[in-house]
């Protein structure tokens, strides 16, 4: 039995315009052998509910670089059902004593650099940095588990940036548009592993099999766990250290995604 889990953003979605229309046939494959589709993001959950809407499933999926997992109310199976959230069940992975915007302030204020955390922006800024509507932009907003900020230039200001973050109980990973401040227990391989576990007891006679798909720094963290690990390239973007074992899109973004599951799950 195959799971698939996927980073939206460059990934199932294009970069630019966050369309999926070029994956239309491998997710209607997906949804004809009811593969569970579950998307692992550096999203929001009203961002993540608008989309899955969309795109037509109904499976658990992961929110702001692994701080929580969503799961429908009504899914099958045995996991936690003590933080009702509108229809969803919401899976914590941390409860920082510190709050991810006022941990940025202060790293700001340590370092002597004003860093633009997003909740610190307003709705037309995020639109200028995103290319998101405003609609959409208030969503990228309404943040519980993580604080993504434009990184300044500079290796040493990084580096400055991540050790100071330990300090606080966090630590930062790296995505398409931002940088990302998340607690240090929280992370997108910790939220597949569980879902991996929760899958395996809900199919005990089915082996399991994971794909992951993803397009930056801050996906390696699931994609060293799947059995299937898939980089989808995406223009002017060279990523490093991508293991040996792990596939390279041939095509870009959404056109790389849809080729790369047919070529699973419909050989």
């Amino acid at each position: 039995m195959y799971i698939i889990f996927t980073d939206l953003d460059g990934t199932l979605l294009d970069f630019e315009t966050y369309s999926f229309e070029q994956a239309g046939g491998a997710l209607a494959s997906i949804r004809e052998k009811n593969i569970p589709l579950v998307a692992v993001t550096s999203k929001t959950a009203e961002e993540v509910k608008q989309i899955i809407r969309a795109l037509n499933i109904s499976h658990p999926f992961v929110v702001e670089n692994g701080g929580g997992i969503y799961f429908p109310e009504t899914y099958p199976g045995e996991f936690p059902r003590t933080q009702p959230d509108n229809g969803y069940y919401v899976v914590h992975f941390a409860t920082p004593v510190i709050q991810p915007p006022d941990v940025l302030d202060e790293i700001s204020s340590h370092i002597g650099i004003p860093l633009q955390g997003i909740s610190r922006l307003s709705v037309e800024e995020i639109m200028s940095y995103t290319g998101l509507s405003a609609e959409e932009a208030e969503k990228a907003k309404r943040r519980h588990f993580s604080e993504p900020f434009v990184l300044p230039r500079g290796k040493d200001t990084l580096k400055k940036i991540i050790r100071l973050s330990y300090s606080y109980n966090y630590k930062i990973v790296l995505g398409g548009r931002f940088a990302h401040l998340i607690p240090k227990d929280s992370g997108k391989g910790n939220a597949v592993t569980f879902l991996l576990d929760f899958y395996k007891k809900q199919f005990p006679d089915s082996p399991v099999i994971s794909i992951g798909l993803g397009d930056s720094y801050n996906d390696f963290d699931f994609l060293s766990i799947t059995d299937i690990s898939i980089i989808i390239r995406n223009k002017g973007r060279i990523l490093k250290s991508i293991k040996k074992n792990w596939i390279v899109s041939q095509k870009y973004g959404v056109e790389g995604w849809a080729e790369e599951v047919k070529k699973i799950i419909c050989p």
